[in-house]
């Protein structure tokens, strides 16, 4: 999906927070992140809090965990994520081939 379809996705939906398409994947590689949705919660220091998946399940009747939301919470009331790491499930990354 082009940059400009992912803009026109997010103001369609009203996120009201900035997002980014990773072309090249340079954040990606970067955090080491390996399929799709694959979370990341950074503090305000720029400390990684929270990698994994966003739920334990894909099947909303399955779900047991939302360790994405229990993450989101700790660290905007200040306090330690209690599952720091999850095993993220999804789609691999394509990664987009280097130039030598």
């Amino acid at each position: 999906m082009p940059p400009s379809e992912v803009e026109e996705h997010a103001r369609i939906h009203g996120f009201s927070f900035p997002v980014y398409k990773d072309l090249n994947n340079e954040v990606s590689d970067r955090f080491g992140a390996t399929a799709t949705p694959e979370t990341f919660v950074i503090d305000r220091a720029g400390a990684v809090r929270y990698h994994g998946y966003i739920d334990d399940s894909q099947n909303v009747a399955r779900i047991h965990n939302q360790a994405l939301r229990m993450a989101l919470d700790a660290v905007m009331s200040g306090h330690a994520v209690p599952l720091p790491e999850t095993k993220a499930f999804g789609c691999t990354i394509k990664h987009v081939r280097k130039g030598s």
